[in-house]
């Protein structure tokens, strides 16, 4: 997969995701939050939108995150995106 373009909104707590992957046999987009106490995968979107995007809204706790994105498609390949920080009010 080849990740074409990212844009998050933040709304207090509220962070928007939109992600254009470039991928015909997706198989699912993942984030972890590395600020977590236990940090681990959670799935952004199973699927893709008909152009191509994967959008969810997550709310996060207060406080400071670094998130990594990851977009995987069913061969097992994987795009990554790291270092992804920001803060929620």
């Amino acid at each position: 997969p080849v990740i074409e373009e990212f844009n998050m909104d933040i709304d207090n707590r509220r962070i928007i995701f939109s992600i254009l992957v470039e991928e015909s046999n997706f198989k699912k987009g993942l984030y972890i939050d590395h600020n977590e106490d236990t940090p681990r995968f959670r799935t952004l979107c199973s699927k893709l939108n008909s152009d191509n995007s994967c959008t969810k809204k997550i709310s996060f706790p207060v406080g400071s995150h670094n998130l990594t994105i990851k977009m995987e498609d069913k061969a097992g390949n994987a795009a990554f995106m790291d270092n992804i920080l920001f803060e929620t009010l």
